[in-house]
């Protein structure tokens, strides 16, 4: 999969299709994380300089991707806290988007696991607001 978002980096490039190329940065960057390689043969940026480039250019499009990318990367490694913390930074505006029902998807699971793990209200309770927001999307 790396090797399809690098291409697809390479040929945006090269065709200057910037906005293609930063989304499949973001992309990337989740990839070789994941993968555990380091991507240091490519000119990714990572994900702060791609958030810089999107409040620059005004490209919520990218801002989305990138936040969506980070979350789902937290949420691979179980990693619930950040998940929580990237949520938490990024609140949706628009509540009947899709970035909402993603966005629900992912911090629903991390609430409610963090809820059984320590037994705090608060997580349990959010996770429910998820779990009934992502309801109305089926």
């Amino acid at each position: 999969l790396s090797k399809h978002f690098a291409m697809c980096i390479k040929e945006a490039s090269k065709y200057k299709q910037t906005n293609w190329l930063y989304m499949s940065m973001a992309y990337f960057n989740t990839c070789l994380y994941l993968s555990g390689e380091t991507g240091s043969d490519s000119d990714t940026k990572s994900f702060d300089e791609l958030i810089v480039i999107g409040k620059s250019t005004k490209s919520n499009l990218l801002l989305w991707q990138c936040h969506i990318c980070k979350l789902v990367q937290c949420f691979l490694v179980r990693d619930y806290l950040a998940v929580m913390s990237l949520c938490q930074a990024n609140p949706c505006p628009q509540p009947k988007r899709i970035l909402h029902a993603v966005r629900s998807f992912y911090e629903g699971i991390a609430c409610l696991t963090l809820a059984r793990d320590t037994k705090r209200k608060d997580w349990r309770n959010t996770g429910e607001k998820a779990v009934s927001d992502m309801s109305k999307w089926a």
